[in-house]
């Protein structure tokens, strides 16, 4: 199970870098090779399968485009991933343009862009949690060895001024 999944991740990324080199028709047999399992893949079947419309999209088969991009489940998933729900509507912003239909080229760039500013408000939450947490825990352990330190140098005053009144008692030094 887990070695299927992966050479289908692999083949993904493969695709992917091919797509990005404008390799489209061995970037297109990586994902329909992807498809072609009845493997359950997640969201990186949809992944796949919006990178393959961005081909056909090129390739100027916008009907074979339009059948798979309308079949993506987008609304149910747009919520849980920003960053997908970004790729689809950048993809069919380029089905739409290479349609001439502006208006609704229009209302997927503006949906696109939304996506990205949800995008990178997670990402900032998650970039200022990390940051805050580790200064947090910083800050903790460092406020925990000064007062440790605080601690010692109290007790270490403590005995040393019993060890002057000892020592002066022993030799009778007023």
């Amino acid at each position: 199970r887990f070695s299927i999944t992966n050479q289908a991740l692999i083949k993904i990324q493969k695709g992917s870098c091919l797509l990005s080199q404008g390799n489209l028709i061995e970037a297109e047999s990586y994902f329909k090779q992807v498809l072609d399992t009845n493997f359950d893949l997640g969201y990186y079947r949809y992944y796949a399968e919006i990178c393959l419309a961005e081909i056909l999209i090129k390739q100027k088969k916008n009907r074979d485009a339009e059948k798979i991009l309308s079949a993506i489940p987008i609304n149910e998933i747009s919520h849980q991933d920003p960053e997908f729900s970004s790729l689809y509507y950048s993809t069919m912003s380029e089905f739409h343009s290479s349609e001439g239909n502006t208006k609704s080229f229009q209302q997927d760039i503006e949906k696109y862009a939304n996506a990205m500013k949800n995008l990178d408000a997670n990402r900032s939450v998650i970039i200022d949690q990390l940051i805050y947490d580790s200064y947090t825990k910083n800050k903790e352990s460092l406020i925990s060895l000064r007062n440790k330190n605080l601690i010692i140098c109290f007790f270490a005053t403590i005995l040393g001024t019993f060890i002057i009144f000892y020592i002066k008692r022993i030799y009778n030094i007023t």
